[in-house]
């Protein structure tokens, strides 16, 4: 655990998804690896993950499986930084801009490709949430995705996007904005990453924005129509998942004024109670920035004290 907030949210979402028929599943498209912050709140025992990377092993004479906008067999670039691989090369202006050697791909293996909608083919309605980070090829899965969209009730999206040209041929944060929204999400979150231009690396400044992540949830209408369509015992596990999910996602608001609109009876626990137990989660939640922050900024203090003490001798 990380802070006392977290160890809250942990028991909230046991406490919560206990309640749940099913398990949470949680598709990670780009996984790179074991459960990360703050997905790793979750119960082991209440989630099922489904993960794609194309240098995960595979079956014998199978080639790696990638996600994409059609089917077929691709090039995938192995970068000289692994977590830079991509089905897109790096742009050679924002390599040489931004000194992001890191991207530049070292080899390319043989991939094949297929759509979401492909893959979970009459089990769309399973899915609860994404999580997509494949380096410049965020759009492309989406546009992969339209029947599961169509058919799924996907309670939250976690996407990366780009807001310069990092990868040739790469989609772009206008485009997936405007395709969640057509679907009848909203933007509940976004965080943007900036780097320095590399000749000007060693000025201190906040840098130009170049990619970033963004947080979609199903908007109310998304709700009403999900309410009128499925039965109660669907309901409430979507209503109880959602809630799980937003609230370690740090949309509290979003979670209490879904119980709100809730009608009487919908949850096996009192609407009213989960609230309470919402606001317990983050009564600390100041505290824990604050004090988490100068923790960071000590230890950075300390590692540079380090390197120049390592320096001198």
């Amino acid at each position: 655990m990380y802070n006392f907030t977290d160890k809250r949210k942990a028991s909230f979402c046991r406490s919560v998804l206990g309640h749940s028929a099913s398990s949470l599943v949680f598709v990670d498209v780009g996984a790179g690896g074991s459960l990360k912050h703050p997905w790793i709140l979750l119960p082991a025992g209440k989630l099922e993950k489904v993960d794609f990377e194309p240098e995960g092993s595979t079956q014998a004479g199978d080639l790696p499986l990638c996600i994409s906008n059609e089917s077929g067999e691709k090039p995938f670039y192995i970068a000289r930084d692994p977590r830079a691989s991509s089905l897109h090369e790096a742009d050679p202006a924002f390599v040489d801009w931004f000194g992001q050697d890191g991207m530049l791909a070292a080899r390319a293996i043989k991939v094949r490709c297929a759509t979401l909608d492909e893959y979970f083919s009459g089990q769309y309605e399973r899915l609860d949430f994404l999580d997509i980070n494949v380096e410049g090829h965020d759009f492309q899965v989406l546009q992969g995705s339209e029947r599961l969209f169509q058919s799924a009730f996907i309670k939250a999206v976690k996407i990366e996007f780009e807001l310069a040209a990092a990868w040739q041929g790469q989609g772009w944060f206008g485009d997936i904005d405007a395709w969640m929204k057509r679907h009848g999400f909203e933007l509940m979150d976004i965080s943007v990453d900036r780097i320095r231009p590399a000749c000007v690396r060693h000025l201190y400044h906040p840098g130009e924005p170049v990619w970033g992540k963004a947080f979609y949830v199903p908007g109310r209408g998304a709700w009403e129509q999900r309410k009128n369509s499925v039965d109660p015992k669907t309901l409430t596990d979507d209503v109880l998942k959602a809630v799980v999910l937003w609230t370690i996602l740090d949309a509290p608001g979003r979670a209490v004024e879904l119980l709100k609109v809730l009608s009487p009876g919908v949850l096996p626990i009192d609407p009213v109670l989960l609230q309470r137990e919402i606001a317990k989660v983050f009564r600390r939640a100041f505290v824990d920035a604050v004090t988490g922050r100068a923790g960071y900024i000590a230890r950075r203090l300390v590692e540079r004290y380090l390197v120049r003490q390592n320096k001198k001798s």
